[in-house]
């Protein structure tokens, strides 16, 4: 179980963007995280998408689907969805070596 005392949106406020990855022709991969507050397999999830970062440069961005009808009418049932560069690569769950090949250009999508 994990505990925070920080929001996930206070946490993904507080990251910074590396501009380099060997992969990505300079630039670091984009990772999303659709979300919502009190989603218990979301803040696991972003816990490895963290442990990850401390070891390979992303930008980490959530979308909280409850802002959003469209999202939150497409993910209610779906979080946490994860996706890298635009290609949706977690449903529910997140493998940590799974990501970092998906990281490193080898795409695991759905």
């Amino acid at each position: 179980f994990i505990q925070s005392s920080r929001s996930m949106a206070q946490i993904s406020s507080t990251i910074g963007n590396d501009d380099t990855h060997p992969t990505h022709c300079g630039k670091s991969p984009i990772v999303t995280i659709y979300t919502k507050e009190g989603c218990h397999l979301c803040e696991i999830a972003y816990s490895v998408l963290l442990n990850v970062q401390s070891r390979i440069p992303f930008v980490l961005k959530e979308a909280d689907i409850t802002t959003d009808e469209a999202l939150y009418n497409k993910f209610k049932f779906e979080i946490p969805v994860i996706l890298v560069d635009g290609k949706e690569c977690f449903r529910h769950r997140i493998d940590e070596d799974q990501f970092v090949m998906a990281l490193s250009g080898q795409t695991r999508t759905l």
